[in-house]
């Protein structure tokens, strides 16, 4: 498990524009930034004022329109006013700007090149994975230099600058796989019944992921007959929210469900057990 301490005030914020200008410097065609989801860190104004600045033109691509207008304000309060923005449902993309700013739905849609593409995928549920943003990106790369912010690499063999977390002091577990010959429909590895009981332990809650309802139920049925060794409730859960609420609130136990609106709830003190995470049920970046 790795820790990283946040940093409230503005030395790391720094830190980061100034590992991008020293970034702009140089050759090197393309920078990676990663960062947890939707990490509010404002990196971009300095590097797209400086740009515009020296007569240069700049593409922001965005995953959520949110991150659009946070740009656009921010910029406005600078004076700065030579921009333009498309949207989800345009159906062209407004360009004749230093600067313009679109989502990324929109890209093929881009006619005029640009000295810097910068690609923010991070204020909104990931729309691509790590080769579909690659694959937009290859349109640009010919003419333009690119910084990609995501949750993970997407360049490879490129410089890398890594966002801790803000906000608060919390853990960032770090994934584990675990590859087992057991048939999971009946029983678990080891090494899974011991994260349990570490789990129930610490008095947290374990939601245990699955690709579908028949597996869900054959997983709590394997999960009770053992459930006095785990000392825990043991739910399957479909799709009632407030029976959740209730149960992870009042309860504590071992939730299993094959409901993808779970990860979109705002749960603490728990964790999740991804079965069979090799299914195409499930895409990472949703995950994360």
């Amino acid at each position: 498990m790795a820790i990283l301490r946040i940093d409230t005030n503005l030395r790391e914020k720094e830190r980061i524009i100034k590992a991008i200008r020293n970034w702009s410097r140089g050759e090197e065609k393309v920078l990676n930034i990663v960062a947890i989801p939707y990490n509010k860190y404002d990196v971009f104004e300095d590097i797209i004022i400086k740009y515009t600045y020296e007569r240069k033109k700049v593409l922001y691509i965005a995953n959520d329109e949110e991150s659009i207008r946070q740009t656009v304000t921010s910029l406005k309060n600078t004076g700065f006013q030579d921009y333009c923005y498309s949207l989800e449902g345009s159906s062209r993309v407004k360009e004749g700007r230093s600067l313009v700013l679109l989502t990324n739905r929109l890209c093929r849609l881009v006619k005029n090149n640009y000295d810097l593409v910068i690609y923010d995928d991070i204020g909104g549920f990931p729309k691509y994975n790590k080769f579909e943003i690659l694959d937009l990106l290859s349109i640009f790369y010919k003419n333009s230099r690119i910084i990609c912010r995501s949750i993970e690499d997407v360049f490879k063999n490129a410089k890398s600058i890594y966002v801790p977390c803000k906000d608060k002091i919390s853990p960032l577990i770090e994934p584990r796989v675990i590859t087992t010959r057991l048939d999971l429909n009946k029983e678990i590895p080891i090494v899974i019944y011991e994260y349990l009981q570490w789990s129930i332990k610490s008095n947290r809650n374990v939601i245990i992921l699955t690709p579908g309802e028949d597996i869900s139920q054959r997983v709590q049925e394997y999960l009770l007959s053992i459930k006095d060794g785990l000392g825990t409730n043991v739910l399957h859960f479909k799709n009632k929210n407030k029976q959740l609420r209730y149960f992870l609130e009042k309860k504590k136990g071992i939730i299993v469900t094959h409901n993808m609106d779970i990860i979109n709830m705002k749960l603490t003190n728990t964790d999740f057990i991804i079965y069979f995470a090799e299914d195409k049920a499930f895409e990472y970046k949703k995950l994360v």
